[in-house]
């Protein structure tokens, strides 16, 4: 069974042998199927499981976009704090889908991620979540992970 474990495993596996060979991107894009069991009594996707997704999306873009070696190389974990979803239109079994993931805005302490889920043109659901940097000594300042990472340059936030 695909689990998202299993798919967080196959992501990496994806990335080590084919994709950190590539460019690095501003925008993770990934092609997925609903599988029956990512769904609920109603047959369509479980509202859980595009959290469980969106999770995936975000390991995805660390590595494409080149955000995780320099995350690794100076001991810091991104750590979910706010999540907010709009669910647009259902995705139902065996549906393919493109999650596309990609840095929103960043402050001073926190940043946003914006995720959309497609099916083709059509807007499934879109998402922001608020994520902080942590390490040992707590929540860490923003700016110098992302001053190494030009091409991921956003104006910054005000309140955060």
């Amino acid at each position: 069974m695909m689990t998202v474990r299993t798919r967080i495993a196959t992501t990496v596996l994806r990335w080590l042998i084919i994709e950190r060979k590539r460019p690095l991107v501003d925008v993770g894009r990934m092609s997925l199927r609903c599988w029956p069991f990512d769904c609920d009594l109603n047959m369509h996707m479980n509202n859980s499981r595009y959290l469980g997704l969106m999770d995936l999306g975000r390991w995805h873009f660390v590595l494409v976009a080149g955000i995780a070696g320099e995350m690794r190389a100076r001991g810091l974990m991104p750590v979910a704090v706010h999540v907010d979803i709009d669910f647009k239109k259902s995705i139902g079994p065996f549906q393919r889908f493109t999650l596309e993931t990609k840095l929103e805005a960043v402050g001073t302490k926190s940043f946003t991620v914006s995720q959309q889920f497609w099916l083709g043109d059509e807007l499934a659901a879109s998402a922001n979540v608020v994520c902080l940097l942590r390490n040992k000594q707590g929540t860490q300042l923003v700016a110098p992970l992302f001053d190494v990472l030009p091409h991921l340059r956003l104006p910054e936030l005000s309140t955060t």
